[in-house]
């Protein structure tokens, strides 16, 4: 018969990436080999008397995990249910260095959901206006970082991200029009 188990209560609370540790112990009065079947929602997740199992950021929400023990002869069940709360995960930019020329457009990529589907609002320094963008004059060239920073409502997360405004040489420019005309 189960002698002691992880868990007295028939309702266990784990968090989403938190490590759910079971195990069971087992007096058999026959010292029969045993057999354990550890069952998650139907699935089979371990067959041993112990193990760990993870849930992932998508797993909110309750589960049911089986034990089911036998000797041979004879057999054993418990379950329990496993309440698994959700984590929020602070949002994740992923910015990529960009190169653009002289007069151009630099428009940061941003996500407008976390994976957590959140929305993000975001915070850009100057001279990138609200939507992340920045218009490049025959001025701006060089080698800049800037920081980003998003939130969720809840959590926060801030980036640099690497801009090469190349040189456009406008002597060329103003050659070529006067060739036009």
């Amino acid at each position: 018969s189960i002698v002691k188990s992880f868990s007295e209560q028939d309702i266990v609370q784990v968090k989403e990436n938190e490590p759910l540790n079971f195990w069971v112990d087992v007096n058999d009065a026959d010292n029969q080999t045993l057999t354990y079947r550890w069952e998650l929602d139907e699935e089979v997740i371990s067959r041993s008397s112990e193990g760990t199992f993870i849930f992932n950021y998508d797993a909110a929400g309750e589960h049911t995990v089986n034990l089911t023990v036998s000797d041979g002869e004879l057999q054993e069940t418990r379950a329990w249910i496993i309440n698994v709360e959700h984590v929020n995960r602070a949002p994740e930019l992923a910015l990529i260095p960009l190169t653009v020329q002289e007069g151009e457009v630099v428009k940061l990529n941003v996500p407008s959901q976390d994976l957590d589907g959140d929305a993000i609002t975001y915070s850009f320094e100057t001279p990138f206006n609200e939507q992340g963008e920045w218009q490049t004059d025959y001025e701006d060239s060089g080698r800049y970082t800037f920081t980003v920073g998003a939130s969720d409502g809840q959590l926060t997360a801030e980036e640099e991200v690497d801009i090469i405004v190349v040189d456009v040489d406008r002597a060329d420019q103003n050659q070529l029009s006067l060739a036009v005309i």
